[in-house]
């Protein structure tokens, strides 16, 4: 009994130091020391977006999907007034339409509050097409990897007819693009 409320002690101690990670009340999202001078109350907040852009909840704590998290975390980010920066890292095919919309608007949002006063650098790793690429647009800056595979904001269709079948059988092909 005697060792088990020492251990406790000590894991409750180490809990509290300062350079541990620590949730403060009311946030989900935990706080993690990566390098710098540790005493330092400036901070860069790292989002990362990564996979299909959804509402889906599968792989999400929200019940808004990836979309409610990147929004509660940008929250978190904007509220700690020592967040001086945030780097959103982009690995993403894409995705939902008006899921991607919405991580763009929100980014869009903290990037044009003049309060906030926070920069928002956008990080496409090796994937940031389609939804991914037009949220990233919602940043002050965005960067890439030369090997990156980036762009491709739209959509497209295409449709065949048989008309005269295949010239003369008549197969044409039409493509839709937005």
């Amino acid at each position: 009994l005697f060792v088990s409320v020492v251990a406790n002690l000590v894991l409750f101690a180490v809990a509290l130091s300062p350079g541990s990670a620590s949730m403060r009340r009311g946030e989900r999202f935990q706080e993690v020391y990566v390098q710098g001078d540790e005493e330092s109350r400036n901070k860069v907040a790292i989002i990362n977006l990564f996979g299909v852009i959804s509402y889906g909840v599968d792989s999400s704590a929200s019940e808004d999907g990836i979309v409610g998290d990147i929004k509660d975390q940008l929250d978190q980010a904007v509220k700690d007034k020592h967040v001086k920066a945030i780097v959103l890292r982009i690995d993403s095919p894409g995705g939902e339409v008006v899921a991607s919309d919405a991580i763009y608007r929100a980014l869009a949002d903290v990037r044009d509050d003049a309060e906030s006063n926070l920069k928002i650098v956008a990080c496409i790793e090796s994937v940031g097409a389609s939804g991914a690429y037009y949220a990233a647009m919602g940043s002050d800056y965005v960067i890439a990897n030369d090997l990156s595979i980036t762009g491709s904001i739209g959509v497209i269709l295409q449709s065949y007819t048989f008309g005269d079948l295949m010239g003369k059988i008549g197969v044409h092909s039409y493509t839709f693009k937005s």
